[in-house]
């Protein structure tokens, strides 16, 4: 159950950054406005965060390269917290975006948890 738990919030955080990839690549004016304008990436740029957001997607939906792209997407989205928090903005989804793609990975591959803090000690 855990596993089937951990692949619908997996499929649920990359489906948001799928769309906010493919918003990125359509190329409408206010996006290019808030990522040029009020971020301060040049718009030559903006193709290259949604390869790179993208890549990372598939990255973390293969199985043999999930932690990999776990890895991938949270230096994205860290770099997309530094960005809001340049700016004062709220910067609370890119956060939490990231927490779902670790727990997400955590439910579906039992190989991590004997690496979790929390894991049970047993006595000797």
């Amino acid at each position: 159950m855990t596993r089937v738990v951990g692949w619908f919030l997996a499929g649920a955080a990359s489906l948001l950054l799928v769309a906010t990839a493919t918003i990125k690549l359509s190329g409408t004016p206010a996006v290019s406005e808030q990522l040029s304008g009020a971020l301060g990436y040049p718009e030559r740029v903006i193709p290259w965060l949604a390869a790179a957001q993208l890549l990372g997607v598939g990255l973390y939906l293969y199985p043999r390269t999930a932690v990999l792209g776990a890895v991938w997407l949270t230096a994205y989205l860290g770099g997309a917290t530094a960005s809001l928090v340049r700016v004062g903005e709220i910067f609370a989804l890119p956060v939490v975006v990231g927490v779902i793609v670790w727990g997400a990975l955590i439910l579906r591959d039992p190989r991590l948890h004997s690496v979790m803090p929390w894991r049970r000690r047993t006595l000797s």
